[in-house]
């Protein structure tokens, strides 16, 4: 392969990667608005300060990876990941299980299956060569978790 379609086989990944993650993160949305209108137990679930801080984490990673400090982007990535584990935790600690509500059960999936996506990206950055495509995947997860965030406070 040459390198422009090594170049071009890359980015077709990444699409594809990007592709796959919207909609599935699309169809947990779709989920979430259907459920929460259909009957009349939705009760919110709080949210812990450690799952909305990891924004500040994100925005920090897609910095330092601008900067070229791929490894101090592994540790953040390391960092968001614990805090998720942390903020459900948190959520367990209060007595509000995945089976609570269905509030809760949409915090736990949502989380959970992000944080999954972090750890993958995580391990990319440590182990791929092409930190363009990794780059453009981290600030493209960052706005999945800022908008996941805002869908969990919107209309609480």
């Amino acid at each position: 392969m040459t390198a422009t379609s090594s170049d071009r086989a890359g980015s077709t990944g990444l699409m594809a990667l990007i592709a796959a993650t919207t909609m599935l993160f699309a169809a947990l949305t779709s989920a979430y608005i259907v459920r929460r209108g259909l009957a009349g137990d939705w009760t919110p679930a709080p949210l812990p300060w450690a799952l909305p801080a990891g924004i500040l984490i994100m925005i920090a990673g897609s910095f330092a990876l601008k900067a070229g400090w791929r490894r101090s982007v592994a540790g953040l990535g390391l960092l968001f990941f614990l805090m998720q584990a942390y903020g459900l935790h948190e959520l367990s600690r209060r007595g509000i299980f995945i089976a609570a509500s269905p509030s809760a059960a949409f915090i736990y999936v949502l989380a959970g299956t992000f944080a999954v996506f972090v750890l993958g990206a995580t391990a990319a950055i440590v182990g791929a060569p092409r930190r363009r495509l990794v780059t453009i995947y981290w600030h493209y997860l960052t706005a999945v978790w800022m908008y996941l965030i805002i869908l969990l406070y919107v209309r609480r």
